[in-house]
């Protein structure tokens, strides 16, 4: 299901933005895992989808279809460390979700 406001800035705020970021490298489409991440954590969702849209055109799609828990997700410091990795096809659906409902074109 997809994350609300309140639910989308909980789990950006989980996010380590880490400098060499694993979830970078796991990432097919190389999509600045951290940087959309942190561009939803100080409220831009837009700024989010653009950093997404910019790298990979099907951005909105694959938030839905990627295999996240196996990707990016599964090389997440924090599920590493604890068992509980940030929720990033989560995070990535809410952004492209956002800069949709709003019509906005990249």
């Amino acid at each position: 299901p997809p994350l609300d406001h309140h639910e989308a800035l909980v789990e950006s705020d989980r996010c380590y933005f880490c400098y060499d970021a694993p979830c970078m490298n796991a990432c097919p489409t190389s999509i600045d895992i951290p940087l959309f991440i942190r561009q939803i954590s100080t409220g831009n969702p837009i700024g989010s989808a653009k950093t997404i849209f910019d790298q990979n055109i099907l951005g909105g799609m694959c938030a839905r279809v990627c295999p996240t828990e196996t990707l990016c997700e599964e090389v997440c410091v924090r599920e590493v460390a604890e068992g509980k990795p940030v929720q990033i096809g989560r995070l990535q659906r809410y952004a492209t979700d956002v800069a949709m409902s709003e019509n906005k074109q990249f």
